[in-house]
């Protein structure tokens, strides 16, 4: 699929800069996402990352697909109660698979999600603030880190990630093909929590989202047949079991970092026709 001209992660400044200036980025997994969403409400956390069926608790199909063992690390599901004898269910290799999330921008993006028309013909502008406000609550504390050509990184990845895998003692790894080790797709803003059932694909889930969430536009990368060695059922929350740092070491060639604070949108311009190539263009608060 066609990938955004601009993706960035927002981040706390040492840490982006950190990973910027070492070379390197953190894949960690929806089991991160699902206790960060608990322990905050500012409305950036969705408590039902991977969720792929609400149902009633005795639902027949949760035995059928192999659920129902808390402790079934590999086929079982992560149940979470819901109202009215209902549970939520997460299937657990979907919820420790290694995911790294961007926010994405393209041209189509623009113009479909943000309803943007430029001041002339000649560009289409992003304001990022809305996405700021959504995100943070003090831009003097966070940076981007602007991944100006995806397909740099994307080709790091594909050449580091098998190597992580080998060496990391925290992760099992299922019929892993190191010759596809990631994959990167769009989020969709699609999931409603009163449908009784979405999907049983195992990492679809990966890829859904509430509709309330759909001005970020996410691209999540995930190393598939890979999963970190921890159930969140039934272990204790220890964020360091589930991250993986994986080398980048030629990210300033294809990134950069600038602080938030002075960083308010993206200008696309010398489009073609088709919106598959263009100019891109930085745009910075005023002094």
């Amino acid at each position: 699929m066609a990938f955004a001209n601009i993706m960035l992660r927002i981040g706390k400044t040492k840490k982006i800069e950190e990973q910027f200036n070492e070379g390197f980025l953190w894949f960690g997994c929806p089991a991160n996402w699902i206790d960060y969403a608990k322990k905050d409400s500012s409305g950036i956390a969705d408590r039902y990352e991977v969720v792929f069926a609400h149902v009633p608790k005795d639902d027949p199909r949760i035995k059928e697909l192999g659920g129902g063992d808390p402790f079934n690390q590999f086929f079982g599901f992560w149940n979470e109660e819901g109202p009215d004898d209902t549970v939520y269910l997460r299937n657990i290799v979907t919820c420790l698979v290694p995911a790294v999330c961007f926010y994405s921008i393209d041209l189509k993006g623009a113009v479909e999600y943000f309803k943007i028309k430029g001041n002339s013909s000649d560009y289409i502008s992003v304001n990022l603030n809305p996405y700021y406000k959504a995100m943070i609550d003090d831009t003097e504390e966070y940076s981007a880190l602007i991944i100006k050509y995806p397909g740099g990184l994307f080709q790091e990845l594909r050449r580091e990630v098998p190597k992580m895998v080998k060496e990391k003692i925290n992760l099992v790894k299922h019929n892993f093909d190191p010759n596809e080790p990631i994959f990167p797709d769009y989020v969709r803003y699609d999931m409603d929590i009163k449908d009784p059932f979405w999907n049983e694909q195992t990492y679809d889930a990966v890829y859904r989202k509430q509709r309330k969430y759909e001005a970020q536009h996410e691209v999540r990368i995930i190393i598939p047949h890979v999963t970190y060695m921890r159930h969140p059922a039934v272990e204790p929350y220890l964020k360091e079991r589930h991250e993986m740092k994986v080398p980048v070491p030629n990210i300033k060639e294809y990134a950069r970092v600038i602080p938030v604070s002075k960083f308010n949108g993206i200008r696309f311009l010398n489009f073609k026709e088709d919106l598959s190539e263009c100019t891109v263009q930085f745009t910075y608060k005023a002094e």
